[in-house]
Formats: C-alpha cells, sequence, structure tokens
C-alpha cells in the first residue's frame, strides 16, 4: 500500500447501546528503510560489487522485509 492510502472497517468501532457502531479507519503512513527504496509498487536496493563479480558473476543473498532471503545471481 502507499502512503496515506487508508483501510477502513466498517461498523466495527465501539459498540454502545441505542448508537450505531463508527468505522475503524487506518491510515498507512510509510517510512524510510535502511535497504529499500520504494518507487511505485517496487522496491529498489543498491547492492555494491566488486569488479571481478561484475565480470565474471556473482550469487549474493539478500533478506527481504519480511525476513526471508532472496538469492541474487548474475
Amino acid at each position: 500500500m502507499k502512503n496515506s492510502d487508508t483501510i477502513r472497517f466498517e461498523r466495527q468501532g465501539e459498540q454502545r447501546a441505542d448508537m450505531i457502531q463508527g468505522d475503524i479507519i487506518f491510515v498507512i503512513q510509510q517510512t524510510t528503510h535502511a535497504v529499500f527504496k520504494r518507487v511505485d509498487n517496487n522496491l529498489f536496493m543498491t547492492m555494491d560489487i566488486t569488479l571481478e563479480e561484475a565480470l565474471l558473476g556473482f550469487t549474493k543473498t539478500v533478506k527481504h522485509l519480511d525476513g526471508h532471503d532472496v538469492l541474487v545471481k548474475s
């Protein structure tokens, strides 16, 4: 979701006698991340590689936002 997007749960607010339940609304506040940058619906990161890796190829592991490892090969 993007910054300022909302999630609405209709009529899920506090219950009181003789009152209609209100909505619960969450507003997304996007913050910066140390590794990843969001551009539209894509995540970008910068990875430093050596000249040897650039010429001969490499395999590196990156820890994703949810904690799983992503294998990057070139």
